[in-house]
């Protein structure tokens, strides 16, 4: 079960959403406050480690200023830990490494994440994940089993990492915000993860549901290169 804090903290975020929106409350924020009142949370997934613990671990302090406190951060950890994926943050320290994930991280359906890695010879390692957990549900459904449902490895050619790395610099990711304050929320859909790390610099960019533009183009060709085929929204 989720707790009280983490509650609040969660339906803070679904409320400010949808007061950006002008849209009326979302189910999932009035499905929060319900429980709240009955004084029962269902769980939003399940951490191996305490969500605020793997969020330090994931993410640097504060990188989501319009969430309520960590809210953003324990929820994209604990589903990161799930997946079994290492911290892109803590190899900081590593400028050898450069590498590149989207994690999707839908309302109704199973989480994704695609890990891209640039190999030193200019050849890309791509690790695709889905855990059997629906991460937006506020009720875990029976057949959940919290299990990594899908763990491949691929390589893919010089073209296609100079082809991923062309469009990052062709939407300017590394200076893109964090989060973007005037962004339309529907009242479900789902996050769009976007993390980078190159010369020791990280960077993370979060969008919800993002329309036809360049940063969910990048998002939906690493799901190509994955060979990831599934309904985006």
């Amino acid at each position: 079960m989720m707790d009280r804090e983490a509650a609040w903290g969660l339906l803070t975020v679904f409320c400010v959403r949808d007061k950006m929106s002008a849209m009326k409350p979302s189910i999932a924020a009035l499905a929060i406050f319900c429980c709240l009142a009955a004084g029962t949370v269902p769980a939003q997934s399940q951490c191996a480690e305490p969500p605020a613990v793997l969020s330090a671990q994931y993410f640097p302090s504060g990188v989501f200023d319009t969430s309520a406190p960590s809210t953003k951060g324990n929820w994209y950890a604990c589903t990161l830990g799930a997946l079994n994926e290492p911290s892109l943050f803590a190899l900081r320290n590593d400028k050898s490494i450069q590498v590149y994930r989207f994690l999707w991280l839908p309302s109704f359906h199973r989480p994704i994440s695609v890990r891209l890695t640039v190999n030193a010879d200019g050849t890309g390692s791509i690790v695709t994940r889905s855990v059997d957990s629906h991460a937006g549900l506020l009720t875990k459904p029976a057949s959940d089993t919290g299990k990594v449902i899908r763990d491949e490895t691929s390589v893919i050619d010089e073209d296609q990492v100079k082809e991923v790395l062309v469009r990052l610099q062709g939407f300017s990711f590394w200076s893109m915000p964090t989060e973007d304050e005037q962004a339309a929320f529907g009242e479900d859909g789902a996050q769009w993860i976007l993390e980078g790390l190159r010369r020791g610099e990280y960077h993370v960019v979060d969008r919800w549901s993002p329309k036809d533009d360049s940063y969910s183009a990048l998002c939906k060709y690493l799901l190509h290169l994955a060979k990831v085929e599934t309904t985006l929204y």
